[in-house]
């Protein structure tokens, strides 16, 4: 009989720790939810493929929560704000929409900046390029030898293909919004020598 005590006193204990592992774990849970939530943020997202010259409805885009650590800069955080828009470049479905996929008010270049038009000495590497890369300039500065990097990270903003590509180097290159003084500078080089780029 004391056998069948002992045995039920360990029971009863036993289930009171397991009750208290397990309220344990529903606190670890909640706090883990709370925590994920807490590192997430709003991102307007492609619903499908958008095309260059593509003018955004509500349906082209959607609001979802994405991870705040690898949310893009200038990510739009409402669909209103892409809803008229005008797409610049090519997005894919379920990217994240930022506002440098929109032409400004004149549709090409920000307040301030120019379009300048440059041709590439490899026009087959320059096929590469897209509206909205960013890239670096490279070229010649006189006096000093080999290449310099003239423009750190501008952005394509036309090609001379509508489907977003570049063609050979007789279409007369392409468009990269830069400063007026990047501009002269690049002109100056070009002068000089051939031109070359590196991808970002």
């Amino acid at each position: 009989m004391n056998i069948f005590k002992t045995l039920k006193r360990a029971v009863a204990r036993w289930r009171r720790l397991l009750a208290a592992a397990l309220a344990m774990l529903a606190v670890l849970t909640g706090l883990s939810a709370v925590q994920a939530q807490a590192q997430t943020a709003p991102a307007v997202v492609a619903s499908g493929e958008i095309a260059p010259g593509q003018v955004l409805t509500a349906a082209d885009v959607q609001l979802v929560q994405f991870p705040a650590e690898h949310l893009p800069a200038h990510a739009l955080a409402s669909v209103a704000e892409a809803v008229g828009q005008t797409a610049q470049y090519p997005i894919d479905a379920g990217a994240v929409v930022t506002d440098t996929a929109f032409g400004t008010e004149d549709g090409l270049v920000a307040d301030g900046l120019v379009a300048l038009p440059v041709s590439f000495a490899s026009s087959a590497t320059a096929g590469l390029l897209q509206v909205g890369d960013h890239i670096d300039i490279l070229g010649q500065l006189a006096d000093v030898p080999g290449q310099q990097v003239l423009a750190e990270a501008v952005r394509v903003v036309a090609v001379p293909e509508e489907s977003g590509r570049l063609i050979s180097s007789s279409s007369g290159g392409l468009l990269v919004e830069v400063t007026p003084e990047q501009a002269a500078l690049i002109t100056n080089s070009a002068l000089l020598g051939g031109l070359s780029f590196a991808i970002r």
